[in-house]
């Protein structure tokens, strides 16, 4: 790999890292990433776009492109109308409210990365200031090479381009893995496992319903999918060796970015139905074992019973959001509580690791 290659390849992996924090911004609309990819696109266009159109730019069937645009004009986000100059081509347009769900989101991730950017050094928030107008000049790069793809010219005025190439093929089965995904856990969270639907699943991801079969073997496969997916979500950020109070604030951090995962395992706990998770305690008490060891936690604490009570303590804002407006007098899902809530998490911690045998107690 030359020089080029390497800082390509460190800019993809910056963004890549940026955009699976940015993407969980906590916001008021809980709509799925493909509802969202549509509403965006059709927000930064010019003016309506052709179903054609979408399906191209969204990577998505015609059939399921079609569920999706009907259900976003039945919530009152979309709007379709005939095209003047094709009377069988179809526009789809913004609605007043889809553009409020877009300034609703933008301004939702201005309140949540304001006080993080603030938070920067001088020269790191100059830096930053100077390289958004290269990010942009990237956007416009792709864009222009998008309106430069040739294009086949079949008969009448339809045009289409060259048959997708393997590698193209492949990202557009990634993409439909990546929206199964992400439609599934919105989905299983909200209404369990047993209360799931892969009809919605699929209709909340825009493809057909059969993609779930043959991707993942059917609902419960789609289930096992998403845990793998949370336990690779959970290696990028449990570093078993960081100090405890680090990694339980990163947990904690996750957690109130997406409290999906916490509704999942209530779910899971309410019912038999699910799946069951390949269990991790082993390495966990193994691991605690480890930090009693090396003084992080006190040696006269069992641990399974601080592994359970440190998991309720950074589950519990998730479980009772009511109990934390009630106590705090803030929600729990704001940088605010997170800040002062993390702060007393790191001082419980700090005293489990000098706590002392009671007296009396044998060792």
């Amino acid at each position: 790999m030359d020089h080029t290659d390497a800082y390509v390849s460190a800019l993809t992996a910056a963004v890549e890292n940026f955009n699976r924090f940015y993407i969980r911004i906590p916001t008021r609309e809980r709509l799925s990433f493909t509802t969202l990819s549509v509403l965006d696109t059709l927000a930064a266009a010019d003016g309506p776009l052709r179903l054609t159109e979408l399906t191209r730019t969204e990577q998505l069937s015609q059939p399921g492109l079609t569920q999706l645009v009907s259900r976003l004009e039945r919530d009152g986000l979309v709007e379709r109308r005939p095209d003047p100059t094709d009377r069988r081509a179809t526009l789809v347009r913004l609605t007043a409210a889809g553009r409020r769900v877009g300034r609703s989101r933008h301004d939702d991730r201005v309140r949540h990365l304001a006080p993080l950017v603030a938070r920067l050094s001088p020269a790191d928030r100059t830096a930053l200031a100077r390289a958004l107008p290269v990010l942009g000049r990237l956007v416009e790069l792709d864009r222009e090479a998008e309106d430069n793809q040739p294009s086949v010219k079949l008969s009448g005025t339809v045009e289409a381009v060259p048959a997708a190439e393997p590698e193209t093929r492949r990202r557009d089965a990634d993409r439909t893995r990546k929206c199964l995904l992400e439609a599934a856990f919105d989905e299983f969270s909200t209404r369990g496992f047993a209360g799931a639907r892969v009809g919605e699943i699929a209709e909340r991801a825009g493809v057909n319903k059969q993609l779930i079969t043959y991707y993942f073997g059917g609902k419960a496969g789609l289930y096992r999918a998403l845990q793998r997916q949370w336990l690779d979500r959970e290696a990028e950020f449990a570093d078993p060796d960081a100090p405890i109070a680090e990694l339980v604030l990163r947990y904690l951090h996750h957690m109130l970015a997406d409290p999906r995962g916490v509704r999942l395992a209530v779910w899971r706990a309410l019912s038999d139905a699910a799946p069951i998770p390949p269990s991790t305690a082993e390495s966990d008490l193994a691991t605690t074992r480890a930090r009693q060891d090396r003084g992080e936690v006190a040696a006269d604490l069992d641990p399974a019973a601080f592994q359970l009570a440190v998991i309720g303590m950074v589950a519990a804002p998730v479980l009772l959001p009511d109990m934390v407006r009630d106590l705090f007098g803030i929600e729990p899902r704001t940088m605010e509580f997170e800040e002062r809530y993390g702060e007393q998490l790191r001082r419980i911690l700090a005293h489990l690791a000098t706590a002392e045998n009671p007296e009396g107690e044998d060792e």
